[in-house]
This record gives structure tokens, C-alpha cells and sequence, in this order.
């Protein structure tokens, strides 16, 4: 009975008993949710009446007020509920949080005004009311989160807030390496009792089965345990699941957890394969659905600033005209989705227009770079004309860069899988950018880097990682400029 032990492995601690709080702890997650949505509804009124009455001394329509908070309300705690942020274990991360609820916020705005603007129902907010909820909201819906983050850590830590009170019965080596303990005890579980077993007969520090499934039962007999968590490699499922037959002999749930080599996998989707469940480890070009959503947010995004940034496009094509001889765009053949290729727009930016058999890439200090072209590549600004092409349909805002196809050739035939970037539409920026691949590739190590964060991203494509890549590539643009001026 030596095996049994309290709270960490080799160590008797005494579980310390503290008054509950009357909220139940897996009852968290809906405690955040509906403050969220009582935090827009109050938000959503209270900018709406601020506004008007500070214009126009009434306040204005209050239905439109509690319409459009229902709305964003519904799209918010959605979407956070899609991206599993109000698990406890995510409420406990303050920092993914806050990058997390930034970004859905933003969205859901742009996804809102892009649907108001297509179904021309703008005229039912103004903008003054529009804009001071957006602001008044994004400070609400984050100060309240980091206080209520803070005040869940306190309490968990406390033990005034628990979750389940659990047995771990786990290898020797798998309980060290993976910090089972810790990781359980940081999400709020009573860790009861630790039995470090040798499932395979020859681990050092473990007791045998036997001994081990005894000290299970007569603990768990004695004392008010939820759960029984294993842990073992997974190489050894035999001896796993005859330890979790014998352990039948309690009315508790026994879970498994992933070991260092399993848990990647299992965070891949799981789908249907007929009537068996499968593991993707591909996923196939997006569904219809997908298609759908990225699209949306290409042409919503695409068409805003194509209207708002026309002045700007105009000012840039008359100086390159007015710096040296040739058109202002520069046209080039590049490989798209599935390979077809398309015409890119850019700005002109060289002295040369360069779409053949050989295309040279531009390097530092390349003399074919004209003085205003300098410019607007270190900006990016010769990038703009291509949301032309994402509203034609060729490219997206988010995705893998198009390269020219003398370019295509050449790295299909010295990179494995390079031709799996056209699983997805081409993008003016993407994962690989925001991660410093960028520019030119003088060494195949290089462009081996660039593919394998595109293969990446394309495997774990959502509509929040594109929203995530626009966020951080606007941040690193405004710093370039920065720099700049």
C-alpha cells in the first residue's frame, strides 16, 4: 500500500478542505459566456445613447440599439465558443485570451459592416454609433475578461473553485516527463492519490499491477473520487487496457491521456470513414462551407480596400509613371490554386518586366530596382494592386506566396511536397510572411523553410488563423513605416 500519495508522487500532503463557491467549476464556461453577452447588450445600448444624445440631445431608437447587440453578442460568444475559449482551461491562459477576443472582435465588426453594406441596412446604425461601440466594447469585453481570468486563477489556486477529484495511475517515466500532476492541478483537478505502476514489468519506480490496482480500489472506496487518469506510453495498450478492465471493478470513468508521441496526433480532426472514425492527417481542399467563409472575408476585406486605398493607388501609379519609362503595373504569370496560372498585378518596381523561361529574383542592392521602387518594396506597397486579384477570384488575402513559374520548375524539382502549395489559393500574405520568409530565396534551405510553414498552414486552416495572419501582417507593416519615415 506504499504507492499511494497525495498530491505529487514520492510526497504525503494532506488535501486541504475550503469552503465552494456556489458556482459549480465545469459551470464556469457558461458563467463567462453570459457575461459576454450581457457586457455587449449593456455596450451596445449604452454607446448608442451616449452618442445620440451627445449629437442630437435625444436617445435615439433603442431597438437598434438591442438589435445590433444581439447580434454581435450572438457572432461573439459563438465564435469563442468555436475556438473551445471558454473551457476552463483556456480561461486560465489570460494572454491567448486577450490576442483571441481582440481578433473575433474585429471580425465580427467587419464581418457585420460587410453584410450591412451588401444589404444597404447601414443607415440603421450611424457610424458615430457604430464606432464608439466597437472601441467602448473591445475595452469592456477585455477588462472584464482579465478580471475574471484573474479572479479563476485565484480561486482555483485557493481550491474555493475545484474540478474533479481524481486518482493518477501512471508509468514512472510518463508522469515525470509529461508533468501530469502539475498540468492537472493547474486546471483545477484534486489530484487524490498518485500510483506510479510498471505496466511493462520492468519499470524502475513503479509497483506491479496487482499492488497497484489494489491501492486504487481501496483508496477510491474510502474516499469521494470522480475519475481514474492514466498515463503510459502507448506503445504498451495491452498492458493499458488490462489495467483498465481490473480497474471496472469501481462505477468511475477512466481516461487515458496522450503520450509525448500521440499528442499531436490527437489534435488533428477526427472524421467519419464509413461507419469508423479516422485520424485526418491531410486535409483536402477546403469544404464548401470553408470556401464559403474564406471567400467572405477575401471579398469583404478586398472590396474595403480597394475604396478606401483608390487614392493612394492612384497617387503610387502616377509617380512610377513620372520616375522612369514604362507602365505603372508590372503583369507576371505565377502558378495558382491547383497550379493554374494567373496574372499577378504589382506595381512596377524595376527597370525590367521579366515573365519568361528565366526570371531573375531581385536581391539587395539589385541595380534593376528603380529609386521610388526601393520604396514601395520595402513598404510592400507595390503588393496593393493585387486585391484586384483577390476580388477576380485568382488569389486570397491569406495563403501561400505565388512564385513565377520559371520559378515553380525549378524548386518543384528540388523540394518534396513544394507542389502541395496549390492546395490553396495563393495569398498576398500568409503564415510563412508573418514568420519572417519573406523576400528573396537565394539558398533552397530558404525556400525549404517557406514551404514547410505553407504546408503548415494549409493543413491547419481556419478563418481565425487568417484573421490572426492579417492582424500580425498590418502590426508588422505599421512598424516598417514606421521605421521608415
Amino acid at each position: 500500500m506504499g504507492s499511494a500519495r497525495e498530491l505529487r508522487f514520492g510526497e504525503t500532503v494532506p488535501v486541504v478542505r475550503r469552503a465552494r463557491l456556489p458556482v459549480d467549476y465545469s459551470s464556469v464556461g457558461g458563467v463567462a459566456a453570459a457575461l459576454d453577452i450581457v457586457l455587449v447588450l449593456a455596450t451596445s445600448i449604452g454607446a448608442g445613447v451616449a452618442y445620440h444624445q451627445f449629437e442630437f440631445g435625444d436617445i435615439g431608437d433603442l431597438g437598434n440599439y438591442l438589435g445590433a447587440g444581439l447580434a454581435v453578442a450572438a457572432l461573439f460568444v459563438t465564435s469563442l465558443h468555436a475556438r473551445r475559449l471558454y473551457r476552463m482551461s483556456m480561461l486560465l491562459q489570460l494572454g491567448r485570451q486577450l490576442r483571441e477576443v481582440a481578433v473575433i472582435w474585429g471580425f465580427v465588426f467587419l464581418l457585420l459592416t460587410a453584410i450591412a453594406f451588401a444589404l444597404k441596412i447601414g443607415d440603421v446604425l450611424s457610424r458615430g454609433t457604430v464606432l464608439l461601440f466597437f472601441v467602448t466594447g473591445l475595452f469592456a469585453v477585455t477588462a472584464v475578461r482579465v478580471g475574471f481570468s484573474r479572479f479563476v486563477a485565484k480561486a482555483v489556486s485557493a481550491g474555493v473553485l475545484r474540478g474533479k477529484r481524481v486518482i493518477v495511475v501512471g508509468e514512472p517515466l510518463q508522469l515525470s516527463r509529461q508533468d501530469v500532476i502539475g498540468s492537472l492541478q493547474r486546471d483545477g483537478y484534486i489530484v487524490d492519490q498518485v500510483v506510479a505502476v510498471a505496466l511493462n514489468g520492468d519499470a524502475e519506480g513503479g509497483v506491479a499491477v496487482d499492488e497497484a490496482v489494489n491501492d486504487v480500489v481501496a483508496f477510491a472506496r474510502h474516499h469521494p473520487v470522480e475519475e481514474i487518469i492514466l498515463a503510459a506510453d502507448w506503445s504498451h495498450l495491452k498492458p493499458v487496457e488490462d489495467l483498465s478492465a481490473r480497474l471496472s471493478l469501481l462505477p468511475l470513468a477512466v481516461k487515458l491521456l496522450p503520450d509525448h508521441n500521440t499528442r499531436e496526433l490527437l489534435q488533428r480532426p477526427v472524421c467519419e470513414v464509413g461507419a469508423t472514425l479516422a485520424v485526418e492527417m491531410q486535409r483536402p481542399p477546403l469544404t464548401g462551407l470553408e470556401r464559403f467563409s474564406k471567400s467572405l472575408l477575401d471579398f469583404s476585406v478586398a472590396g474595403l480596400g480597394v475604396i478606401i486605398l483608390s487614392p493612394l493607388l492612384l497617387i503610387v501609379a502616377l509617380v512610377i509613371r513620372l520616375d522612369s519609362p514604362g507602365p505603372a503595373l508590372f503583369r507576371q504569370k505565377r502558378a495558382g490554386f491547383s497550379g493554374r496560372p494567373f496574372i499577378i498585378y504589382k506595381f512596377r518596381t524595376m527597370t525590367t518586366l521579366e515573365d519568361g523561361a528565366v526570371v531573375t529574383q531581385a536581391r539587395r542592392d539589385d541595380a534593376r530596382v528603380t529609386a521610388v521602387g526601393r520604396l514601395l518594396r520595402r513598404t510592400s506597397i507595390d503588393e496593393l494592386p493585387q486585391l484586384l486579384n483577390v476580388l477576380k477570384g485568382d488569389m486570397s488575402l491569406v495563403g501561400p506566396r505565388p512564385h513565377a513559374l520559371a520559378h515553380e520548375t525549378e524548386y518543384d524539382a528540388l523540394i518534396a511536397n513544394y507542389a502541395k502549395r496549390h492546395h490553396m489559393k495563393p495569398g498576398i500574405t500568409g503564415w510563412a510572411q508573418v514568420n519572417g520568409c519573406r523576400g528573396e530565396t537565394p539558398r533552397v534551405e530558404d525556400m525549404e523553410r517557406r514551404v514547410e510553414h505553407d504546408l503548415w498552414y494549409i493543413s491547419s486552416w481556419s478563418l481565425w488563423l487568417d484573421v490572426r495572419i492579417l492582424v500580425k501582417t498590418v502590426i508588422k507593416q505599421i512598424r516598417i513605416l514606421d521605421d521608415a519615415y
